[in-house]
């Protein structure tokens, strides 16, 4: 067979052979040139010397590669080094090497790979095919050139095929589709010049675009025009809508009249022609189309109701339960199919996955009604094999394997693959996760295969938050953290926070797993340096050194007193922030109250002026530790924990020139106290999933003490509730890659501050109990509470908003509308939760980032209150033209305080 090829190749004029032969050392011999082959016409058998026939391939190598490299070969060679030469096997390598589609010609020959010609080197001497150096588009008017190449696959630096050029022409012309071109014909090809650079062209005839004018209905009496025309994607131009002309929605439409009427009994409804009358406006190279939809409404029906066969697991009122329809009610196509499924997926969520399950429906026609049987043909339950995991290079198996409510040998669960898969999601540790459900073994057995891509958990950020605060305008974070360190799901991690008015370092490490159970403990190392301002001063000043903290008071005493609030003082009224000149001795500082006048919390430091407030300097070094424990139940995640901790605090001013009101501050002056605290928290979690939620509730509380039986200088009580509920309003498939979503999200938090229900004897004596350190008051900081209000802080707060959010890329960035209100109040004494005089609101949008390495919110808001029932604007730091009601403020923020 060989030599008669070879033979007829000769005849054919083929002057020399195909391969020609040479020794190591020899250049290589003339040959003549290859027969061109291309992809369409696959290379013929070579005519084989007996030489080369039956050696082993001890190489394959390539020349003319220019922009494909030789290593993308090697997958293809590879297998037939070492293998016996034959023609088979030449043949079979050219094909694989053209199916490749990066060369237009390849020319083979063979070399003696040693001066006997034991072995044989092939060599291929190949063309490429062209690369784009630049596309271009044109005729196009109508559409923008850059959505055009945003759907062209081809780009500068790829390999062209004419395989790969078709697709792009049809890619263009879906996208003239979309926007009403039905006529657009696209013709892509290609130029070099003479420097051998490759341009792509592809060329577009648009034809006119093509609006829908009017949407007729022939044949409906139950639902009118107007009605129908809403269940429709295709629609008329109208001020809102352009009314483009989509042939690919007609069967869309079609189905939607059908499911319209087939949920209100009209089950045999048929829509049976859709017309098209087009009207040509050539000035305006437009094309104008009325459509019309032909019906045939048929019969209305009535559910008959619905009965079970062959079922012994469930009872029949347990699985008639999932049919939300009742005997004699109009017949709803959607809820019959929808209670069938729930009947099949409840024997898939307990294992019964190879059930057979079918629906078979009766009629009446004389009372027009039907009714349905499911029969159920109850087989084993299925169970788990096998679970593998396979994607993870960082995270180790036994991560993976604890989050799963389930091991080999139970049961083949739906529901708990489900909650094993959210809870993977939940981790954050990668980007998709997909699972597979081959066969096992033997019939009954199945095996779960999850395949992961790891996501990165390791970041450093590095950002500058803003707030509304003119005093507080600024903080900057630098941190470093790793949610899955050493692929063990370990959360470790540092954190440098500075700011004018506070600057904290902190370290922390959490190992959410202990004696492999939902256990977690972690330990939290900071220190806290604040400036605390606006603190008013004593009554007793500076010029009087005698003064001493017992509460006595010189006599006489000649010193000044500032009035916090209006005050009647020996027939004079004094309004707040008045100066009493003297005076001011130990009997009319009792007998008139006005110690309990000038108390921090009997007025309001706005009243007093800045010449007798003054500031200090706070520092807390903190050590704790928490334990938490995870349970899943019924009604969803369960989780308990509890830490201790403690910290030392000092304050700093000075006592030469300033003196603090609170008898607590001037104790903690010049030496470091304790501050114990104890904290108790319990969570219900049902959202979806935690980091952005779509459905779902989360309701959470929190208990610390500190002091008390703790000991220690602090005494108080924080407890704070919240309430968070998600849920989804509509899910809207826009295209494959994007849904139209908008999700409803409320929160509300209630913090308070109380005293202490047990005060120690040796702190009780030293004064009244206090809560001196910055970080346990209770803020409005402009960024993550109370969206663009001034820094505040108090002892009680009330925390609420409303937002709607919504998707630009579900996994990377959201959209936010908000309304949010903050009541701040400086005592628990004074809450007054239907005081709505009291609630900074503001509302606004902007855009959230999901990312974990990028937490950052970015945020518009307008700010007013609401004073007598007037609202009551107020001035923004951005486009305010000088109007003290106009403008909104900026919000940045990087931080996860809120979902």
């Amino acid at each position: 067979m060989r030599r008669f090829v070879f033979l007829v190749l000769i005849i054919a004029g083929a002057s020399l052979p195909l391969f020609a032969q040479q020794s190591p050392q020899a250049p290589a011999a003339p040959t003549a040139p290859a027969p061109q082959t291309s992809q369409s016409q696959p290379p013929q058998d070579a005519p084989s010397p007996e030489w080369y026939v039956d050696k082993p391939i001890q190489n394959i190598e390539f020349t003319g590669l220019k922009t494909v490299s030789e290593s993308e070969l090697r997958g293809i060679v590879s297998p037939f080094v070492g293998q016996k030469f034959s023609d088979a096997l030449f043949l079979d390598l050219q094909r694989k090497l053209y199916a490749l589609g990066y060369f237009d010609q390849i020319i083979p020959r063979a070399v003696k790979a040693d001066a006997q010609g034991s072995a044989v080197i092939l060599q291929f001497e190949v063309k490429e095919r062209p690369v784009v150096s630049d596309v271009k588009i044109e005729g196009n008017q109508r559409v923008r050139t850059s959505d055009i190449l945003d759907v062209v696959l081809l780009k500068p630096g790829d390999m062209i095929t004419n395989s790969k050029i078709r697709l792009d022409e049809d890619a263009i012309k879906n996208l003239y589709l979309q926007r009403g071109f039905p006529n657009a014909t696209i013709n892509g090809s290609t130029q070099t010049d003479t420097a051998g650079k490759t341009t792509l062209i592809f060329a577009v005839d648009e034809g006119n675009q093509t609006i829908v004018k009017q949407i007729k209905f022939s044949g409906n009496t139950y639902a009118s025009d107007s009605t129908l025309r809403g269940v429709l994607k295709s629609k008329e131009q109208s001020l809102f809508n352009s009314g483009v002309y989509q042939e690919s929605l007609l069967e869309q439409d079609k189905q939607l009249i059908q499911k319209y009427y087939e949920d209100r009994g009209y089950i045999d409804a048929k829509v049976t022609d859709v017309t098209k009358d087009f009207q040509n406006d050539e000035p305006n190279k437009r094309s104008y189309v009325t459509l019309t939809y032909y019906i045939d409404e048929g019969q209305q029906w009535t559910f008959g109701g619905v009965k079970f066969e062959g079922n012994s697991i469930f009872t029949s009122e347990q699985l008639a339960a999932f049919f939300r329809l009742k005997p004699g009610d109009v017949l709803n196509k959607s809820k019959v199919t929808d209670g069938f499924n729930q009947v099949a997926n409840r024997y898939a969520e307990n294992g019964y996955i190879f059930n057979q399950v079918n629906m078979e429906q009766s009629r009446d026609p004389a009372t027009r009604t039907i009714s349905y049987t499911v029969k159920i043909v109850e087989l084993n339950r299925a169970h788990i094999e096998n679970i593998i995991i396979k994607g993870n290079t960082k995270t180790k198996d036994f991560v993976i394997r604890r989050e799963l409510p389930f091991e080999p040998g139970d049961i083949f669960s739906a529901a708990k693959i489900r909650e094993g898969l959210a809870n993977l999601t939940n981790l954050q540790f990668f980007q998709s996760i997909s699972p597979e459900t081959p066969q096992g073994t033997v019939p009954g057995l199945m095996d779960l295969v999850i395949n992961v891509e790891e996501a990165n958990t390791a970041d450093i950020r590095f950002g500058i938050s803003f707030g509304g605060n003119t005093s507080f305008p600024i903080a900057g974070q630098l941190s470093w953290q790793d949610r899955n360190f050493r692929g063990l799901g370990e959360t470790i991690g540092a954190q440098l926070s500075v700011s004018p008015a506070e600057q904290t370092a902190s370290f922390n490490f959490t190992q959410p797993w202990l004696f492999d159970k939902p256990i977690s403990a972690g330990i939290n190392f900071s220190i806290d340096r604040a400036t605390i301002t606006g603190v008013p001063q004593d009554v007793l000043y500076p010029q009087f050194p005698n003064a001493t903290d017992s509460g006595s008071v010189p006599d006489p005493f000649t010193g000044a007193y500032v009035f916090s609030k209006p005050t009647t003082y020996s027939g004079v009224n004094y309004p707040a922030g008045a100066v009493f000149p003297g005076p001011v001795n130990s009997s009319n500082i009792s007998t008139f109250g006005l110690e309990t006048d000038y108390a921090y919390a009997g007025g309001t430091t706005a009243a007093i002026p800045a010449a007798y407030l003054m500031s200090y300097i706070n520092w807390t070094v903190s050590l704790g530790t928490s334990l938490g424990y995870r349970l899943p139940t019924r009604v969803g995640r369960l989780g308990l924990g509890t830490g201790l901790s403690t910290s030392i605090n000092d304050v700093e001013y000075d006592a030469s020139v300033y003196r603090p009101w609170d008898d607590a501050i001037r104790q903690g002056h010049g030496s470091w106290y304790f501050t114990n605290k104890w904290s108790l928290t319990g969570y219900l979690d049902t959202r979806d999933i935690t980091y952005s939620p779509s459905n779902g509730y989360y309701l959470r509380e929190d208990l610390t003490l500190a002091g008390g039986f703790l000991f220690g200088t602090s005494q108080f009580i924080n407890t704070t509730t919240t309430l968070e509920s998600y849920l989804t309003l509509w899910n809207l498939p826009v295209s494959d890659s994007w849904s139209w979503k908008m999700v409803l999200a409320a929160h509300s938090a209630l913090s308070v501050l109380l005293p202490q229900f047990w005060v120690p004897g040796s702190v009780s004596g030293n004064g009244n109990p206090y809560v001196p350190n910055a970080i346990d008051q209770l803020y409005v900081d402009g960024m993550l509470v109370g969206r663009g209000w001034p820094r505040t802080a108090g002892q009680a707060l009330w925390d609420s908003w409303l937002e709607l959010r919504m998707p630009i890329s579900a996994q990377i960035v959201w959209f936010d509308m908000f309304l949010e209100g903050a009541s701040l109040w400086q005592s628990y004494s004074d809450v007054n939760l239907g005081d709505i005089n009291n609630f900074d609101f503001s509302f606004g949008g902007g855009i959230r980032f999901v990312i974990p390495q990028f937490p950052i919110r970015l945020y518009l808001a307008k700010r007013f209150q609401i004073v007598n029932g007037q609202v009551e604007w107020k001035q923004g730091s951005l486009f305010n033209g000088g109007s003290p009601t106009g403008g909104v403020d900026f919000v940045f923020s990087i931080g996860t305080g809120f979902f």
